[in-house]
């Protein structure tokens, strides 16, 4: 991939110019499809079947909310409480 587009070039300068235009471009394409994997993740879990799904859901959201949030908050934010 890198070696076709180093022959397709005209010159270091081109060359050099169309990488710095297609990086933020591919850039903010990664981001966005990793943004819609994020929002999207429980569809297959609601619609594999749909009253199992929302159950396993929401098993989820309380198992995060009572035994996980908190540990990982102190894990995380652990010089804003010394302060």
């Amino acid at each position: 991939m890198l070696i076709g587009e180093i022959m397709a070039a005209t010159g270091v300068v081109s060359f050099f110019t169309e990488q710095l235009l297609e990086l933020p471009l591919r850039f903010l394409g990664e981001s966005l499809k990793n943004l819609l994997a994020a929002f999207m993740w429980p569809v297959p879990l609601v619609t594999l079947s749909p009253p199992l799904g929302i159950v396993i859901l929401a098993a989820i959201y309380l198992v995060f909310t009572k035994f996980v949030k908190q540990p990982l908050e102190h894990w995380l934010f652990d010089d804003d409480n010394d302060a």
